[in-house]
């Protein structure tokens, strides 16, 4: 399983209880994530698509974006386009998780984080997250 993360660091900081964002169609996904991601400490908003994740992000600003990107309504491709143009959300950083054979190529086209492929190993999406949270201190 590849883990890419870049080395860029944000003004974002996760130890600030700002939230973490998870955008994904299916919801089961979100469900995992989310029982994750709260079990471990974080705050988190769930969206169904890219649409309602940039309305959601709007409301409340996220710390990171946890993004699939094959969805309806909105893809994960058009959020990142969307996000690139909102300079209040320019060093957004968003962690790409998606089964799509086009992840590596997307993650080096866009300004993301990093991306773990679908399936992943929770353990290793955790720790990707507390790599990025290291970093951004």
């Amino acid at each position: 399983m590849n883990i890419s993360v870049n080395e860029q660091v944000s003004s974002y900081n996760i130890g600030s209880n700002l939230p973490i964002l998870v955008i994904d169609d299916d919801q089961a996904m979100r469900n995992m994530l989310e029982t994750v991601l709260l079990d471990e400490g974080y705050s988190v908003i769930l969206a169904r698509n890219g649409k309602e994740g940039l309305e959601l992000a709007a409301r409340q600003r996220p710390a990171l974006v946890l993004l699939d990107l094959m969805m309806p309504v909105m893809d994960g491709w058009q959020f990142l386009d969307a996000i690139k143009q909102m300079p209040e959300f320019a060093d957004l950083p968003v962690l790409l998780l998606s089964a799509s054979r086009q992840i590596a190529s997307a993650a080096r086209e866009n300004p993301v984080k990093g991306y773990i492929p679908k399936p992943f190993d929770l353990i290793k999406l955790l720790t990707c997250i507390d790599q990025y949270k290291q970093d951004s201190r």
